[in-house]
């Protein structure tokens, strides 16, 4: 049990808030910190205009930060015995139950089900809260209840905001005795089980804010325990494949930054599987359990962390996750995305790329877009978010270059295929996966195939190559993105990133690049990117990423195979 581990984070957090006399609240999506003063006494919306967003949602991040207060104030009072820190809690949750709305918009919204989820907590799960302020927090979430039930709109949309309120909503009216608690379970059950028959034809919003809609489940499953037999389905455990199959070798709490994820502010999907195993026990849950890592969890999946009885201590470094169907051959569907890994351990080698369907914005227009990463770090990196602003940052995370899927005569990719097509899987010691693009890039460029293969062979080197062809096609230019702590160097027709704890060479039998190709893009929170690019002329462009060093290859004449120092990749013709 890593119970000693838990109580010293919880206690850590709770001496660095406890004599704050105000709640810091990064606004990191707009570079912007505010300081509001304590006890919170109400919706502070800062009177300052963002560019392009007429009304900011300054009420989440304000949400988030209170959410967290009262949780280490809270769980340090109760698993520590910690009295100025139940004082202290208190006093924030007696202030935050007597706000006069705890909604930004009269719509679902977001700082009204972090805020609803908080004072429902107080009334479910701090047992030494004074009988007085329990009765005014039962009282605060009937308010909010009868508030939010007038916005709830006819539940047919299938955005994060939309499942988690409701959620939030049955979560509050069960702990305040609402008189519509049940209705308001059944019609949230009822929303997320058409989101789960969506899922069939691709729906997904990556793996930050599925798992933020699942963390809302989990927590009205902690009060409401039918509540996941009711959602028993065939596609609820692609949020758990998500969380499993996209973290980088060494580290499971650092998934793939593929579409707007940002595992370190948004990682809402463990906390959410940490309290399902408490509810659920699963085997690849408690290997979770047993290997994320406490800095990066929110306080109540820490609390739920704690909870979970017999949990071991750590799993061998290179253990997978016990009876996953993918170990043997570790080629595998995380749902929006394909992974190729030689295993989880710190000194395997992953390559995931994006691979989605989906409508919805959270995922980019980056089909094809890889990262690769070993040793607890995704070295071949995506900016991983998506900056609200419309200023050079925006640009950076969704624009032309902000992805490493090819830019064709000047074009970036306008639209995800309605159609996933797909294939991967493993031969020996060779993992291959390809995705088609084709479908991606506007019409009037007559693009006839863009097709990206990986090959991750002997266990430190991948492959990329990408068929691209058609008849106005004249140019392909790529954008490869380096982990930002990293450094580089170019020499002799490759590129290495350097990190203390390894080095990655990145070469190109087919595009040629030197130091003038390094690049820090405007509005890189500090990253540099190679910026290279080729003439086409109908054959397949190769890249070439290796652990070992540059890698010997040789490109056919005719571009559909490979040979690498005497092992050669032919490219399938179907």
């Amino acid at each position: 049990m890593r119970e000693a581990e838990v109580l010293a984070e919880i206690g850590r957090r709770a001496r660095a808030l406890i004599d704050r006399t105000h709640l810091e609240v990064d606004y990191y999506r707009i570079r912007r910190t505010i300081a509001v003063p304590l006890p919170v006494d109400r919706l502070w919306l800062p009177a300052m205009e963002i560019p392009g967003i007429p009304e900011y949602p300054w009420g989440t991040w304000l949400s988030w930060e209170i959410e967290e207060r009262v949780d280490a104030l809270a769980w340090a009072g109760s698993l520590l015995d910690d009295g100025r820190a139940r004082e202290a809690a208190a006093r924030d949750l007696r202030a935050l139950a007597a706000w006069p709305t705890w909604q930004q918009y009269r719509r679902p919204d977001l700082a009204a089900a972090h805020l609803l989820r908080t004072m429902t907590k107080g009334v479910t799960q701090w047992s030494w809260l004074p009988d007085q302020l329990r009765r005014e927090l039962e009282g605060a979430l009937r308010r909010g209840v009868d508030d939010g039930m007038s916005c709830l709109g006819d539940g047919s949309q299938h955005h994060n905001i939309s499942l988690i309120f409701p959620f939030s909503l049955a979560g509050a009216a069960t702990a305040g005795s609402h008189p519509h608690a049940a209705r308001l379970v059944d019609r949230a059950v009822a929303a997320y089980r058409s989101v789960l028959d969506l899922r069939a034809k691709g729906h997904s919003e990556g793996v930050a804010y599925d798992g933020y809609v699942l963390d809302f489940i989990a927590s009205l499953a902690r009060l409401v325990p039918e509540v996941l037999e009711r959602l028993r389905h065939p596609r609820l455990d692609d949020l758990l494949d998500q969380s499993l199959r996209l973290a980088v070798p060494g580290d499971a709490a650092n998934v793939a930054e593929i579409g707007d994820v940002e595992p370190r502010r948004m990682s809402f999907h463990l906390s959410a599987q940490l309290k399902l195993a408490a509810l659920a026990p699963e085997p690849r849950r408690e290997w979770l359990a047993s290997t994320a890592r406490v800095d990066w969890l929110r306080v109540d999946a820490l609390a739920a962390l704690h909870d979970i009885a017999g949990a071991p201590v750590g799993a061998p470094a290179g253990s997978p996750p016990p009876h996953a169907p993918e170990a043997p051959e570790r080629a595998v569907d995380a749902h929006y995305a394909l992974c190729l890994r030689t295993g989880w351990g710190v000194s395997d080698l992953a390559v995931a790329v994006s691979a989605s369907s989906s409508t919805m914005s959270h995922l980019h227009l980056d089909t094809g877009s890889i990262v690769i990463g070993t040793r607890g770090r995704w070295i071949i990196t995506d900016p991983g978010y998506q900056q609200y602003m419309r200023k050079r940052e925006r640009e950076f995370t969704l624009g032309k270059t902000a992805h490493n899927c090819p830019v064709l005569n000047d074009t970036a990719q306008v639209a995800r295929a309605t159609e996933r097509h797909v294939r991967f899987g493993a031969e020996g010691d060779l993992r291959w996966a390809w995705v088609d693009m084709t479908a991606c890039y506007p019409a009037e460029l007559g693009i006839s195939r863009a097709r990206r293969h990986l090959r991750l062979l002997d266990g430190d080197t991948v492959v990329v190559a990408d068929e691209l062809e058609g008849r106005e096609l004249r140019r392909a230019d790529y954008c490869w993105h380096g982990d930002r702590e990293a450094a580089w160097w170019v020499a002799d027709g490759w590129a290495r990133i350097v990190l203390p704890e390894v080095t990655l060479w990145l070469g190109s039998p087919s595009v040629r690049f030197g130091f003038e190709s390094l690049d820090r893009l405007p509005g890189s929170r500090g990253s540099l990117s190679l910026r290279a690019g080729t003439e086409t002329a109908g054959k397949p462009l190769y890249w070439i990423f290796s652990l070992r060093g540059p890698r010997e290859a040789r490109v056919a004449a005719d571009g559909r195979s490979i040979e690498i120092e005497g092992l050669t990749l032919e490219l399938p013709r179907d």
